[in-house]
């Protein structure tokens, strides 16, 4: 019993010790992002997602300007770079009893940086194919194809994608009692997505 406690407590001193390591070594500034294709959420005007450059993840926010600009992110099924100017900052904390520790669910996802973008001055689209597109691809598909509120459903049990207007009807479901679904189907959609790329993969 004793060396497994043991062993147990150098794997979390190590989680620890990287955590520490990788939130010191945060740069200082950031001109280009890598965006994360199913990560994209857009509610009304405000766009979010998350990014990578450089083996560090960063959770992103920004203003859509048009129509036309908010058409482009709904719709962005594919890997893109983007070149922007903009504020790279530590997330916020938990300012109230209740409130909402940004920096700490962040950090839960190896998160320890947030951008706020003020203008996008290039978008490089890439050609690559990885999971994440894949799980874009079929959650914008949902998305385009079934009215609301049943695309939300779809994509929250299949996909384990649950959008802001999920968020905004989120006591809804609590009182029907099958919030819990949703929260089983987060852990679900990994396996099922290796799974499919296996299998296809094998059969081709």
């Amino acid at each position: 019993m004793i060396p497994i406690l043991i062993v147990f407590a150098v794997f979390f001193l190590l989680i620890n010790s990287l955590s520490i390591r990788d939130n010191e070594n945060q740069p200082k500034n950031l001109s280009k992002i890598e965006l994360i294709p199913d990560t994209i959420q857009v509610n009304g005007d405000l766009l979010s997602f998350q990014g990578r450059m450089n083996g560090q993840k960063y959770q992103v926010y920004d203003t859509l300007k048009s129509l036309k600009e908010k058409g482009f992110y709904q719709n962005l099924s594919q890997n893109c770079q983007l070149s922007f100017t903009g504020n790279l900052e530590i997330p916020e904390t938990q300012r109230n009893f209740n409130g909402f520790d940004d920096q700490k669910y962040l950090t839960s996802q190896n998160i320890y940086r947030q951008i706020t973008i003020q203008q996008i001055t290039n978008v490089e689209i890439k050609k690559n194919f990885d999971l994440h597109t894949l799980r874009r691809k079929v959650i914008v598909w949902t998305q385009n194809h079934f009215p609301k509120p049943m695309s939300d459903y779809m994509t929250g049990l299949l996909f384990g994608f649950l959008s802001k207007d999920f968020n905004q009807m989120s006591d809804i479901y609590s009182s029907l009692g099958i919030i819990h679904l949703f929260a089983l189907s987060g852990m679900q959609v990994n396996f099922l997505l290796i799974g499919f790329v296996k299998y296809f993969f094998a059969w081709d």
